[in-house]
């Protein structure tokens, strides 16, 4: 048995961050940005990263020299979902499965990464409210291949616990959860909305720990996130487990 410590984030493509009209442009700029990123990851150093919105992975590499990388671009947009993983972690295989809607590929899609000793799955669901029932649809076929014993799933569901997508995820797929509890995003678009919406699901094997965001929290207020000290909308999620 051995310990793996995974972080799930959607660190906020830089092609998407002119989206938060409340918040400073200087704080929205990828130069600032880029270098609390860094700052986050080096202080958690962790075994895996499962990024969303990454439309920068060459940067990611730089940070992150110890680790291999699998990054998969959405096929409409310009970012994408990037996992890094330790170098001494043993690779079987790598599949990138897209999500059907109304039997046509959609532009979502997941990773799944078979390491010698579990699973690890990486996601990022349709965003906007009104595509609730496509959410529901993409994790009951994510759930078709969640069979295996020993599966940590990670991503940016776009949509809370409490809503049907994730409740109905839950239910069939007897997966367990590392956070239902603790607000994962703020953001202001004209109203301020602070939610979950990642969350860092396992099966088979064994939670030791975890945390939301640093272990000083972040500081939320009227204006949401991005901020002067914090790179993106989404808090980001880390969970060590006994694999």
């Amino acid at each position: 048995m051995k310990t793996v410590k995974i972080c799930q984030w959607n660190t906020l493509a830089d092609t998407l961050s002119g989206a938060f009209p409340q918040v400073n442009k200087q704080f929205l700029s990828w130069n600032h940005r880029s270098q609390l990123i860094s700052q986050y990851i080096k202080n958690n150093n962790c075994d895996i990263y499962c990024f969303e919105e990454v439309d920068h992975p060459e940067f990611f590499e730089t940070i992150l020299q110890d680790h291999h990388f699998i990054f998969q671009k959405k096929q409409h947009n310009n970012d994408g979902i990037l996992i890094a993983y330790k170098k001494t972690f043993k690779l079987q295989s790598v599949n990138i499965i897209p999500y059907l809607e109304n039997n046509k590929v959609s532009n979502q899609f997941f990773i799944k990464v078979d390491f010698l000793d579990f699973i690890l799955i990486a996601t990022h669901l349709k965003a906007k409210t009104e595509f609730e029932n496509i959410r529901r649809t993409q994790l009951e076929q994510l759930n078709k291949y969640l069979q295996e014993n020993k599966i940590i799933l990670c991503g940016d569901f776009n949509t809370q616990p409490q809503l049907e997508a994730v409740s109905n995820f839950m239910e069939i797929s007897g997966m367990k959860c590392t956070n239902i509890t603790i607000p994962t995003t703020s953001k202001n678009r004209g109203k301020l909305e602070t939610n979950i919406k990642d969350y860092i699901f396992y099966k088979g094997v064994q939670l030791k720990q975890s945390q939301v965001g640093p272990t000083e929290g972040v500081q939320l207020d009227e204006n949401g996130l991005p901020s002067e000290k914090f790179p993106s909308d989404h808090i980001f999620l880390i969970g060590e487990f006994d694999i």
